[in-house]
């Protein structure tokens, strides 16, 4: 059985259909988990979904972050929020250790959001991480599907993200779109790309992909979008917050990605865990971001459909200088996009399936294993991978 699925060139390619009763590892995985999920959501309700008017009352969310660099852009301050010390004394003790490290533009967006009681801002944020997850899904899944919106937001990445009160989902969501909506609605397209220019890092493999499918209107929109948004942040909040981001990014970014942190899952990351060098943690993920660019250029340029763009999402929070396990949604609309273009079989969809339960693992486990059990889902996607292209190359040989 196929389903046709549009690819971004506007041609329609029959790809195997994901079905719900296929019963590969990967499709059970999503079923049991999202049990899983449901019960750990109504278990922890009173902990993801408190409401509290005040940000002081909030726990260890996120939105702490983008709540409270309203007051500095209010105050014209905003160069000074990139001052680890300054930061930290606005913010409640739940939140005391994080930075604020997005580029000055991304305040236009988060500056509304101080504006209200943090209760209305909570409640507006997850509803719109509700909305980008579902509709992230249905990109990846290639058509409407109510199968992939419910085990996209009864997942243990969807968890992961509402625990964390963060922009998984949302960036999620607005990769995707910037991808399969880059030929037909290029100006949507550019939005998003925008967009992700606040989260730069989840862009270094959406480039080559654009580039090697030629989609050079939505570059071109992506471009001018962007040009917009930083040009606003200037108008409104000069140029020495931007200063103080770049002088911030040896002193506060660099320093920030090689420390050890439980909830990271890029490469770097592991290497750290693992006990490296950070030169050595360094030189591993800069190798491997420059492998995934070239390779994804080479996938893009044979085939621009489904499947190329499951592996971007997959392989990016991997490569990427940063990436935490809230932003775990990215990978979840990867594998549902490899899973409908009929990629997951055999060892790769038991790679796939622990991928797809690896959020639960460092949320509610600790220990080195636990901090590293995501990163290792990855690596493990990968080794099957190998595996099975291996074996595809070896069997005519054994025939």
């Amino acid at each position: 059985m196929t389903i046709a699925d549009p690819s971004l060139s506007g041609r329609w390619r029959p790809q195997p259909a994901a079905t719900a009763g296929d019963g590969s590892p990967f499709t059970l995985a999503t079923r049991a988990l999202a049990i899983l999920t449901l019960i750990l959501l109504l278990k922890h309700a009173g902990q993801f979904f408190a409401f509290p008017a005040d940000r002081a009352m909030a726990g260890p969310e996120d939105l702490v972050v983008f709540h409270a660099i309203g007051d500095f852009a209010a105050r014209d301050a905003l160069a000074s929020a990139y001052d680890p010390a300054t930061f930290a004394a606005a913010l409640p003790a739940a939140n005391k250790g994080a930075h604020w490290l997005n580029p000055p533009h991304a305040a236009l967006l988060f500056s509304p959001f101080s504006a209200v009681p943090y209760s209305v801002a909570k409640a507006f944020w997850l509803g719109l991480t509700l909305a980008a997850t579902i509709a992230g899904a249905m990109l990846a899944a290639g058509r409407r599907s109510v199968e992939a919106a419910s085990i996209s937001i009864l997942s243990p990445a969807f968890l992961a993200g509402v625990f964390a009160v963060n922009l998984g989902g949302i960036v999620a969501g607005a990769m995707i779109g910037a991808m399969r909506l880059a030929e037909r609605r290029p100006i949507i397209a550019g939005a998003f790309l925008s967009f992700l220019t606040i989260k730069p890092q989840y862009g270094v493999l959406i480039a080559p992909y654009l580039l090697a499918s030629g989609r050079w209107r939505a570059i071109a929109w992506g471009a001018v979008l962007s040009a917009v948004f930083v040009g606003g942040s200037l108008i409104v909040h000069g140029s020495a917050s931007w200063m103080a981001f770049f002088d911030a990014m040896p002193a506060v970014h660099a320093q920030h990605g090689l420390e050890m942190h439980r909830g990271t899952v890029n490469l770097a990351q592991l290497f750290v865990k693992a006990g490296a060098p950070a030169g050595a943690a360094t030189l591993a993920a800069v190798l491997a971001l420059v492998a995934a660019m070239i390779a994804v250029y080479g996938l893009a340029r044979r085939d621009d459909g489904l499947a190329t763009i499951g592996w971007v999402l997959v392989l990016t929070p991997l490569v990427a200088p940063s990436a935490w396990i809230y932003d775990w949604p990215v990978v979840a609309c990867g594998l549902i996009a490899l899973h409908s273009a009929g990629r997951l079989r055999g060892g790769l969809a038991i790679a796939a399936a622990a991928a797809w339960a690896a959020p639960v693992i460092p949320i509610f486990l600790y220990g080195r294993f636990a901090a590293a059990a995501a990163s290792l889902s990855l690596v493990g996607i990968f080794a099957a991978t190998a595996l099975a292209a291996v074996n595809a190359r070896m069997k005519p040989l054994s025939d």
